[in-house]
């Protein structure tokens, strides 16, 4: 079991650093993800639009993205 763990080598600032980006980004995080997801809605519904079946849709939507 022992053999497994490894050591995690960070520096406490850098891994401050990263979370204070992560902060000051969130804003922009959320935005991209809800315009991402009205992309996503809308390739499903022209594809139900198109005549595919509600399965064959998200299908369709899995793999473009």
């Amino acid at each position: 079991m022992g053999d497994n763990i490894k050591k995690v080598d960070f520096k406490s600032d850098e891994a401050s650093a990263a979370l204070e980006i992560l902060k000051r980004e969130i804003g922009t995080m959320v935005e991209y993800q809800a315009l991402l997801a009205q992309v996503h809605k809308a390739s499903y519904d022209a594809h139900i639009a198109q005549g595919f079946t509600e399965e064959q849709a998200l299908e369709l939507c899995k793999t473009n993205f």
